[in-house]
C-alpha cells in the first residue's frame, strides 16, 4: 500500500519538475540577449558600422605609418628570429620587422642571404590578400617575401 502511494505521489512530481524546467528553458531561449534588450537592432547595427570604419580607418593608417617607415632612412637587417608562422627581421635601427604567414622557404632564404649579405628592406606593397616585401642587398640582389601579415615594432 505505501509502495502505491510513493508511486503515485512520485509520478506526478517528476512531471511538475519537467514541466517547470521545460517552461523555463523555452522563456530563457526568447529572451533577448541583454545587449538586445538594453538597445535598438538600428543602434547596434549603426555602431557595428562605425567600429567597421575605425578598424578599416587603422589599418590603412597603419599601413600607411610601414611604407613612410621603409621609404625613408631604414636600417638593415642584422639578425634573424624564426619561428612556427613566420620570421622576424631585427634592424639595425632597432626596430623589429616582423612577418607572419611566411613560407618555409622564403624564411630559409632570408635566413642565408641575411648571413652572406647586408639585406635592407624598401618597399612594401599590398597584394589583395599578403603583402610583397622587397628586401634589396648590398650586392643587389632583390628579394620578394609574401606574408600575411607585416608587424613594425619599435
Amino acid at each position: 500500500m505505501i509502495i502505491i502511494l510513493c508511486l503515485a505521489l512520485t509520478l506526478p512530481a517528476t512531471l511538475t519538475v519537467y514541466t517547470l524546467g521545460r517552461r523555463r528553458r523555452k522563456r530563457r531561449r526568447t529572451m533577448p540577449a541583454p545587449m538586445a534588450r538594453a538597445f535598438p537592432s538600428r543602434v547596434l547595427r549603426e555602431l557595428d558600422e562605425h567600429l567597421e570604419d575605425i578598424a578599416r580607418h587603422e589599418v590603412r593608417r597603419i599601413e600607411r605609418d610601414v611604407e613612410r617607415y621603409l621609404t625613408g632612412a631604414v636600417g638593415y637587417v642584422v639578425t634573424t628570429h624564426g619561428s612556427p608562422d613566420g620570421i622576424a627581421l631585427q634592424l639595425s635601427d632597432g626596430r623589429r620587422l616582423a612577418l607572419v604567414g611566411v613560407s618555409r622557404h622564403n624564411r630559409q632564404l632570408l635566413v642565408l642571404q641575411t648571413a652572406t649579405d647586408l639585406l635592407q628592406p624598401t618597399q612594401v606593397h599590398r597584394d589583395v590578400f599578403t603583402y610583397r616585401l622587397r628586401l634589396r642587398g648590398q650586392a643587389g640582389t632583390d628579394i620578394d617575401v609574401h606574408a600575411r601579415t607585416i608587424v613594425l615594432a619599435v
